[in-house]
């Protein structure tokens, strides 16, 4: 009877070791990152003269992020298949990550909602 009492002291210890590791790592985490989300003004939000970006929306979460924008061809041909630079910035304004999205069948003058995940490294 004695064993299997240490034995049962042994596998509560064990499992509130583990509870209590989880909740001091989301601690950590949420202590480290401040989840973003926001709107891109025109300024933020820059392409060539071919494509033109719309309703661009941001979000971020401890190593995720997500952009969802419309891409609207401006120009008068029909785009096959390109990439697209998204510069990726820091809050002291330095180049954290660049990101090449690849748009396919883009028709003239049409606009495509698009949504991007991108994963932290």
């Amino acid at each position: 009877m004695d064993r299997m009492k240490t034995f049962l002291i042994y596998a509560l210890l064990i499992i509130g070791f583990f509870a209590v590791s989880i909740v001091l790592e989301n601690g950590l985490l949420l202590a480290m990152y401040t989840p973003i989300s926001g709107e891109f003004d025109t300024y933020y939000a820059k392409t060539d003269s071919r494509f033109h970006v719309k309703n661009t929306l941001a979000t971020a979460s401890n190593v995720n992020g997500y952009l969802n924008f419309d891409l609207i061809n401006t120009t008068g041909n029909f785009v096959d298949e390109c990439y697209l630079k998204v510069n990726l910035y820091n809050e002291r304004q330095l180049l954290a990550d660049t990101e090449y999205i690849k748009i396919v069948g883009m028709q003239p003058r049409c606009f495509k909602a698009n949504s991007h995940q991108i994963q932290g490294k």
